[in-house]
Parts: structure tokens; sequence; C-alpha cells
């Protein structure tokens, strides 16, 4: 049947008594005569009659497991309808009773037959009475997604111990028989890492509620994990089946705590540290990151200090640039702040770096242009200058993976314009780099498929977007090659092998791979005979490896010592795997062959894309004796490229001339515009209004659009 109208209007109050834990729920209606009663889909306002069983005058029994078959055909929600004077009418909770807290869902008290999925009764925050059917198990099997609230509430920093306390409210499946343990667990999705603590206490209270306490020797932490991002996860125990709740959220008084000063921290020893963030997505991330200079107490105040002096923001004219961690010149960013040093800009550019990198060196010639990194004239340009320009994310201006606080607030604000590292297309770019998460308002691509990628995947609209190519580009020489036969090959880190030990690393598919790509004699007999140079750049993870790689065939290069931007230059052609800097050779129109012999894993674990449609510059093989046939092939055409990868290069990237001439000019326009201001979604005054708004969705709904970022 189907209900046509049903009078929103005057919903029919109803008491609802129950017991913890039962299947049954007591209607109230008191002198109300109501007739019927169906489950009606919200949507489709399909319905199904539901026979409530009347006990007395105005009471029913609403029994969970009486309810008909027929909801295990569709997943969706459904509303609890009653049948008065010929009108149907919503059921709307006047108060419960004989329960000390409502929860969002209730239990899953049935399992609708042969359909796999289960019934849940809820009711909604304006108190109408619904349910909801889900899948028990997906099409693998695997169980179905949780319903629980889970949230880091207090973190204990003692001298010797850190402590983890969590907030656990299982809704679904309840009843737990047990909670097992809280561990920190490695975030990433290429290892099962994870590590055990010294001791846990558990609390149980009513409502499925629980309160976990880990302690963690930080003795322990510092040398058992490794430099990356972790989270929590509680790990309990239902029907002997283990059941992981992943913490992805804090509680509002740790929130307010995160974003005070300088509470981010936690120092495990003179060295190393835990960075408590809230990301851009608004889940929880644990960083273990070495201790910095940010985080010392002369920073700290110096930094205090430029807050409460500086105006953020000023529309000066002035610009900032920086790459990777702000400890590099040497990829897009630095090729275009060189280039401005000759334009009408050259005394408003201004170049972020750490004094004690290797690398400014290469600043000298601009040195009244260069700011340290957390010094004064620091402070008072990221406060008040109008533009970043850059190759990384905006965290690296000021400290890698710190998304939070009121230096990133303020650089977040600015007008920003995102040079990209390299180009989408092998992989993509995370959620990151989305448009309004990222706090960057323009972004550069180097094709028209490529651009069409940020539109559709990052959100960009299409008018932010530039097709202007890769500034350091200019400096390559396009079209010209060597003829020596220099072949460089540039394989690809995996992050899951920094856990492995030495041995385990030399027994995994990613040694064994390289290694007889290496170590191939049909390889050095080819070498030989075409008069092949071949070149290994090893990542730097892969140094004390790099004996079991040496022979006389080949050159094992170490990039302390060798700079990849002269390399890509003299080399004829290049060995990769899912490194964007290809395109680097693809620009030149140089041979490219990438060598994806993980390819199905590599995909299943990052999730990422290789476009077919954008990578038309060279062959792709999976196997050794393909890359060897190709190998064979460059050294055939005397390192010349095939002319249908030539021409797909021209086809998608011959429009890309006067690189950093174009980026130079749309600056320059842009500076003259100044930005419409709008409150940041992951700001910290606009989350703390998402927690004071949490019940009200019309004023929160208001909130939102007022402040919505313009485009």
């Amino acid at each position: 049947m189907t209900v046509k109208e049903i009078d929103f209007k005057k919903p029919i109050l109803v008491d609802v008594m129950m017991a913890e834990g039962t299947d049954v729920w007591t209607l109230d209606f008191g002198n109300k005569n109501i007739s019927s009663f169906v489950l009606c889909e919200r949507k489709t306002k399909e319905c199904v009659p539901v026979e409530l069983e009347q006990s007395e005058q105005g009471k029913f029994k609403f029994k969970f497991t009486q309810v008909p078959s027929e909801l295990g055909t569709k997943i969706c929600r459904y509303d609890l309808l009653g049948l008065e004077n010929n009108a149907w009418h919503m059921l709307k909770v006047r108060k419960i009773n004989r329960i000390s807290e409502w929860r969002k869902y209730s239990s899953a008290y049935t399992e609708l037959p042969n359909s796999g999925r289960h019934l849940i009764p809820y009711i909604q925050k304006r108190g109408y009475l619904s349910a909801l059917t889900k899948k028990f198990t997906h099409t693998n099997g695997t169980e179905r997604k949780l319903i629980f609230s889970g949230k880091l509430d207090q973190i204990i920093d003692d001298e010797q111990y850190l402590t983890f306390k969590v907030n656990l409210r299982a809704d679904y499946p309840s009843n737990l028989d047990e909670i097992t343990n809280l561990t920190l667990m490695y975030r990433g999705n290429d290892t099962n890492f994870e590590m055990l603590p010294e001791n846990i206490q558990v609390e149980a209270k009513v409502g499925n509620r629980f309160t976990i306490e880990a302690v963690f020797d930080k003795q322990k932490i510092t040398q058992e994990i490794y430099k990356d991002s972790y989270m929590l996860v509680v790990h309990a125990l239902k029907d002997a089946q283990r059941i992981d709740y992943y913490i992805n959220s804090v509680t509002y008084d740790f929130y307010k705590q995160l974003n005070g000063s300088f509470r981010d921290v936690y120092q495990l020893n003179d060295k190393k540290k835990f960075l408590i963030q809230i990301a851009l997505n608004r889940n929880l991330w644990i960083h273990y990151r070495d201790v910095m200079k940010l985080d010392t107490k002369a920073i700290r105040e110096r930094e205090s200090k430029a807050l409460q002096t500086f105006k953020p923001n000023q529309r000066n004219g002035n610009i900032l640039m920086f790459e990777k961690e702000s400890q590099m010149a040497q990829d897009n960013a630095f090729a275009l702040f060189k280039y401005l040093q000759n334009t009408p800009l050259k005394k408003k550019v201004f170049y972020v770096i750490d004094e004690k990198s290797s690398q400014t060196q290469y600043l000298e010639p601009w040195k009244d242009q260069v700011l340290y990194l957390y010094s004064e004239q620091y402070y008072k340009h990221v406060i008040e200058d109008q533009m970043i320009v850059a190759s990384e994310s905006l965290a690296h201006i000021y400290q890698f993976n710190m998304v939070s606080g009121a230096m990133m607030h303020i650089i977040r604000k600015k007008n920003n314009y995102f040079l990209q590292h390299g180009v989408i297309g092998i992989r993509k770019l995370g959620d990151v780099f989305r448009f309004k998460k990222s706090g960057y308002d323009f972004f550069n691509t180097s094709t028209r498929r490529e651009q069409e990628k940020v539109v559709k995947y990052l959100g960009f609209p299409k008018s932010r977007v530039n097709v202007f190519g890769l500034p350091r580009w200019a400096d390559l020489n396009r079209g010209v090659a060597t003829h020596q036969k220099n072949l460089l090959y540039f394989p690809t880190w995996r992050e899951y092998l920094a856990y492995l030990s030495d041995a385990d690393f030399l027994d995994s598919e990613y040694f064994k791979q390289i290694k007889g790509f290496l170590g191939s004699s049909e390889l050095h007999a080819m070498l030989a005979q075409y008069n092949i140079t071949l070149k290994v750049f090893l990542h730097p993870k892969m140094r004390k490896f790099s004996s079991y790689f040496e022979n006389d065939s080949i050159e094992i290069l170490d990039s302390k010592h060798e700079s990849l931007k002269e390399l890509i230059k003299v080399s004829d052609g290049v060995i990769s795997d899912y490194s964007s800097m290809v395109w680097d050779f693809a620009y030149q129109r140089k041979p490219v062959i990438l060598f994806q012999f993980d390819q199905l894993e590599y995909e299943q674990l990052w999730g990422g894309f290789f476009d077919t449609t954008i990578w038309q510059f060279g062959p792709v093989v999976t196997t050794l004796p393909d890359l060897l046939q190709q190998i064979e092939l460059f050294g055939i055409n005397d390192a010349q490229i095939d002319e249908t990868y030539r021409f797909n290069m021209e086809e998608q990237l011959g429009e890309i001339k006067n690189i950093n001439e174009r980026h130079a000019e749309f600056i320059n326009t842009k500076l003259k515009k100044s930005r419409k201001s709008y409150l940041e979604y992951t700001s910290y005054p606009f989350l703390k209004l998402r927690y004071i708004l949490r019940y009200d969705k019309k004023l929160y709904k208001f909130v939102r659009t007022k402040f919505r970022r313009h485009k």
C-alpha cells in the first residue's frame, strides 16, 4: 500500500515505555483512538502494515520480532505512522520512561528473515518514531559498518607514560561481551602494525557506554614505531567475534585543549614527540614526529608575541614561496622564485627556508629576500603578507602536518596559489588538496585532461584551474637529446617496507623484483651490446642496501651527492613506476618506460588511479621480460622516442609554452584583487560553532550558508 497524504502538522503525541535491552516498546496514546499502524518508507511513501498488540485502552506493544519480512527487501528509513480519524499521522514521543539516557540508535532487535538485514528502531532528534533497515553483512561476507561513537577525551602526560582516555558508546552491535584492548595502529593501509599498551582499564556504564584508559610507555613508543601517523583502535568481542572501533574524533573539552597554547605536542624524549591534530576531514590524527625548533619555549613565545603585534593578511602585494617542509630550494617554487627576481615583483617575493638546510646556498644571490624559518621577520611576513605560491601543502610553511591553530588559520585565509610538485595521472593527490579544505584558491596543471581531473575529483571550479605547466620545466632542454644513451632508473618507495627488519626487507617482493632486474645477466649483456649507461637513483631509505645492486654494468647514485634535477637534464630516458618525475622526461620528449611490477597491489593499497587517458607517453610493463624488451628497443632506436608517443606528448603538452611568464602574469593579476573574507570550515571558531549548533540543524545551515566560501 501507499500513503499519499501524511498530516505532518499534527503528529500524534505518544509516551514510550521500554526496558533496557528488551525487544518491546510500549506506546501509550492516552485517550486517542488509533485504528491502524504502518511503517512508511520515507521517500516513496510505500508502506508495510504493522500489527501492534493492544494491552489496554490506548496502549499498544510494538514487538520488533514481529515486523513483516517485506522490510528486508530494501535498505532505507521508515517512519511509524498511526491512523486516526481516517488520516495518517507521524508518531512523536512526548517523553521516555524507564531508561536513564536515550541514544540516536537503539539495538538491532530483530534480524529480518532471508534478507541479510537488521531492523534498527530509533527516535529522531525531533522525537518522531522511525526505523532503519541495514545490511549486517556486505556482499563479500564482511560485517557491515558499525554504529558507534568513539572519542578521545584526555591524554595524561607523565614523565614515563602517556595515558589515552577514550569514551566509547556501542550502539550496533550492542551488549558487547568484553572490551579487550586499546592500541595504537599505523594509519596507512599497507601494514597491520599496532602497538599494545602496558595496561588497560575499562569502566562499563549504563547504555552500552565504556570509558577505556590505556597506558603506553614512552620509551617503548620511541623504540617500536616509525615516524608516521597513527590512530587509536578499541578492540572488543561480541559472540566470540573481534570488533575494531577506530577512534576518529575528540570530545569538545579536549578539542579546546588542542587549540589552546601549545597543548597539541606531547614530548616522548629529547628527539621525538606525538603531535595531536584534527585533520581537514575532521578526523583525529596522532603524528609521531621529531621534536622541532617550533616546539621550543623561545620560538613559542616569539610566535605568541608576533600574533599580538602584526595585523594578519594585509593587502601589501607581498608573496611567500616555499617547498617541502621549508627545507628545499630545488623544485617548482624555487624555479619560479628565480624567474620573478628578473621581474618588477622581485622586491615583493620572499622565500621561506630553514636556516640549517643545506640548500640555503642556492638562495645566496637573493639573501635579502630569504626568510629563515621561525625568525622574527618570518613571523612578520607570514602573518602580514597577501599571497602564498608554493608546490606543497600550506602546512609546509609552518610545520608539516600542522592543520590547526592560529598561525594555520591566518595562512589558509591568504590568496593562495598551488603550483604542484608533479602531474596528476599516475598518482592522485589526497583530500588535503581539495578545494576549500586545502586553503588554496587557485590550482596549476599541465594538461587539459589533468585540469578535468582536478575539477572532477578535487572540486576546484574550472575558472580557478590554470594549464600553465610546472615552473621547473622552463630550465629543461626541451626536445634536445644527448645521444649518449644514458638511462635513469628511479624506483619509488613503499611505506610498509619501513616496518620490516633488514632480513624481512631482503625477502620482500619489492627488493626481489628490483634485484632481479638489476642483477639480470640478460640486462648486463644488453647494456654492453648497445652501449647503454644505466644509472640507478635509489630512495634514501634504500641506501644501506645499495651494495646488493652494485656491479660493473650499472652505476648506483646517492641522492646526497647527486642532483636529480641535473640527472633529468643529462639522461636520455627513464624507467620508473609511479614517480611524477617521468613527466619531466615527457616534457623533454624523451623515452619513458613504466615498470609497475606490483601494479594491482599498489592500486589496492593506495586507492590511486593510473589514468590511461592522461598517461599515453610510454609503455607500461609489469614483468621483467617485457621490461628488457623495451630497454632493447631503447638501444636499437638510439635513445629516440617512438613517434606515436611523441605525437601524444605534442598533443597534450604542446600548449605548454612561456611557463614562468604566464605564472608571473597570473600572480600579478591576483595581487590586484583582494580575496573575499569567509569563515573557514576548518578554523577553530567555525568548528567551535559547529559544536554549539549541533542540535539545531536550521541555525547551523543558516550559519554555514551565511559564511560559506565565495567562489
